[in-house]
């Protein structure tokens, strides 16, 4: 409740989220999951001083997608889409979600500089679990006298923060996260649920975080000392064993089914090495939601040539390009 702490890639979803909801009004600087962002070296000036941030392994991997730098919580790509988003438009999806402790306008806050408390970053969270409502936490329900009778009690807060569409497309990304990103580990551990989440580590691994939930249960897990020294651990190895158990515990290994699907948006398959619609010549085809009229409608060439190619090849050269 009081005690702040950097929350790390935590943070990361409140970028693209902040993105998202650039694209639904229809604005140039909007995003997708589709969005295609640069994993390159990158040097900037922060208060004065030249920063050259990295990714976690060190390594880069040229041109990837917004859900793929969300799932594998890689750090250039999500710098450079606060960049273009705003960093202003960060910090007010941030705040309507519920972060209410300072965020500075720095680019460091797109990997999650700026200190939060554990209740901020589960209400925040909670966003996304509740298609885009914003729920008020409390603790006391309500005081009755020895009788039973209610002297004091209080009601559920709503208000819509986000978009329900935003809202479900970082809940899909954030799926691909236990399914084949950063916190894949928790079906090793024994999770069987359907569930969203994220993993969070700081510098010197100092802090180690995991927030996740499925349709009915959300659940925050820090672990840090005091002091601030390193535990050695990363949200995967640190905090997501301990949501683990927890989820295993509360709400049993049986799958959950998924949140229901708002209006407003569509699936579409997409070549995920290009963002384009995907070809019969793309060697993979991967759903994604968008919200009508933020749709690729350009088609994959890059993997039609090698396609129209590997045709030639095989069937020999006889026809053109046209007849093919």
């Amino acid at each position: 409740v009081q005690a702040r702490r950097q929350p790390g890639s935590c943070f990361k979803p409140f970028v693209y989220a902040g993105g998202f909801e650039l694209a639904l009004g229809r604005r140039k600087n909007g995003m997708t999951p589709a969005t295609m962002l640069d994993d390159s070296p990158l040097e900037l000036t922060s208060g004065g001083e030249s920063w050259r941030p990295a990714n976690y392994d060190g390594a880069y991997r040229g041109r990837v997608s917004a859900r793929r730098a969300l799932e594998d919580s890689l750090n250039i790509p999500t710098i450079r889409a606060a960049l273009e988003v705003g960093l202003d438009q960060v910090i007010a999806t941030a705040r309507a979600c519920g972060i209410e402790s300072p965020l500075p306008a720095l680019p460091s806050l797109a990997l999650g500089s700026a200190e939060v408390t554990p209740l901020e970053l589960a209400t925040a969270y909670g966003v996304f679990s509740e298609r885009g409502i914003r729920v008020t936490p409390w603790i006391i329900r309500a005081v009755t006298d020895r009788n039973g009778k209610r002297l004091v009690g209080r009601g559920v807060e709503r208000r819509r923060a986000i978009s329900a569409q935003t809202a479900y497309q970082i809940n899909d990304i954030l799926r691909g996260v236990l399914q084949r990103g950063t916190a894949r580990s928790a079906a090793a551990m024994g999770f069987r649920g359907i569930a969203a989440g994220k993993t969070g580590t700081t510098d010197g691994t100092r802090d180690s975080w995991f927030v996740g939930y499925d349709n009915e249960l959300l659940a925050l897990v820090w672990v840090g000392y005091d002091d601030n020294a390193r535990t050695g651990l990363t949200g995967a190895t640190g905090a997501l064993p301990i949501w683990v158990d927890f989820m295993k515990t509360e709400a049993g290994e049986a799958a959950r089914s998924r949140s229901p699907r708002p209006h407003g948006i569509v699936r579409v398959l997409i070549d995920p090495e290009t963002g384009k619609l995907a070809g019969p010549g793309c060697p993979e085809a991967w759903e994604e939601w968008f919200v009508p009229g933020t749709e690729p409608v350009e088609k994959c060439k890059m993997h039609d040539r090698r396609f129209r190619r590997w045709l030639r090849k095989i069937f020999g050269r006889g026809r053109s390009d046209g007849a093919i």
